[in-house]
C-alpha cells in the first residue's frame, strides 16, 4: 500500500514537472514573441522619422517629439529584462543586415548605394521620367549617412544617428529573427534601401505589365482574328471558282452536228 502511493506521488511530481517545463518554455517563447513586436514599433518610428525628414533620428526624445510631430508612441518596455531598456544601435554599427526580397542581405542587392537600385528601376522603365530622377540619386553612404558615424551606447541615446534598436537581454533565444539565436544579436533595423526596392518592385511590374506590355496584347490578340479573316477570303475565293463552274455549266452546248445554224423551218 504505502509503495504504491509512493509510486503514484512520482508520478505526479514527474507529470507536474514536463507540464511546468512546457508552461515555461510557452511563456518564454510568448515574451520573445511581444519583444519582437514591440522592437519593431521603434523600427517604424525610425522609419517614418526618416521618410518625413530624411535623415535619422540621434535620440529617442526626437522620435518622441520632433517638430510637434510624435513618431514614437510610447518608450516600449522590453518583456524579456521588464525595462524600456531596448539598445540603440548606431548607423554603421550594426552587425546584421536588413533582408531584401527572397532572403538577400541589401548589401548584396544594392552594394553599391542608391543608385543601383535605381539603375534596377531604370531597366524596367527605360525613358520613364521618373526613373531618370531617381537615378540622379546620391549613394546611400551619403544619403544615410552610413559609416559617418561611430558611436554607440545602450538606453537613451547611441551617441549619434541610430538605424535600429535591440534587446538587452543575454541568454539564447527561442526565436530566431534575422537568423540569429540570442538575444544579444538580435537586431532590428530600418534600412532606406528597403524602400527604394519596393519601388523598383513596382516600377518593373508596371513595366511588365503596362506601356509596352499592354500594348503589344491586343496586337497580338488581334492576329488571330485577323488570321481568320482570311479563311473567309479563301472560302470566298472557292465559291468564285465555283460560281465559275456554274458559268461553264451554264453555257449552251453545241448541237450534235457541230455547226451553230439554226435549224431550217
Amino acid at each position: 500500500m504505502l509503495l504504491g502511493l509512493i509510486v503514484a506521488i512520482a508520478i505526479i511530481l514527474i507529470m507536474l514537472s514536463v507540464a511546468a517545463s512546457k508552461e515555461a518554455f510557452t511563456l518564454r517563447r510568448e515574451r520573445e514573441e511581444e519583444s519582437i513586436h514591440r522592437a519593431n514599433q521603434y523600427v517604424r518610428a525610425i522609419q517614418l522619422y526618416y521618410k518625413k525628414l530624411g535623415h535619422y533620428p540621434a535620440t529617442i526624445e526626437q522620435l518622441e517629439n520632433s517638430n510637434n510631430i510624435r513618431f514614437l508612441r510610447k518608450r516600449y518596455i522590453d518583456p524579456l529584462t521588464g525595462k524600456p531598456d531596448y539598445r540603440l544601435i548606431a548607423v554603421g554599427q550594426n552587425q546584421t543586415t536588413v533582408k531584401g526580397f527572397f532572403g538577400e542581405p541589401l548589401a548584396g542587392i544594392a552594394g553599391q548605394g542608391l543608385g543601383s537600385v535605381a539603375g534596377m528601376a531604370s531597366t524596367g522603365m527605360s525613358g520613364a521620367s521618373g526613373s531618370t530622377s531617381l537615378g540622379g540619386q546620391s549613394s546611400l553612404g551619403s544619403a544615410a549617412g552610413i559609416g559617418e558615424h561611430s558611436a554607440t551606447s545602450f538606453g537613451g541615446s547611441a551617441g549619434g544617428p541610430f538605424m535600429g534598436v535591440g534587446s538587452s537581454a543575454n541568454g539564447n533565444s527561442i526565436l530566431t529573427p534575422n537568423e540569429q539565436n540570442s538575444y544579444q544579436t538580435w537586431e532590428f533595423l530600418y534600412d532606406p534601401r528597403i524602400e527604394l526596392l519596393k519601388l523598383a518592385a513596382t516600377l518593373n511590374g508596371n513595366s511588365g505589365m503596362g506601356g509596352g506590355g499592354i500594348g503589344q496584347s491586343p496586337g497580338s490578340m488581334g492576329q488571330p482574328p485577323a488570321g481568320f479573316g482570311q479563311s473567309p477570303n479563301g472560302f470566298g475565293q472557292s465559291q468564285g471558282g465555283l460560281g465559275q463552274a456554274q458559268g461553264n455549266a451554264g453555257q449552251t452546248q453545241p448541237p450534235p452536228n457541230g455547226t451553230n445554224q439554226p435549224p431550217s423551218p
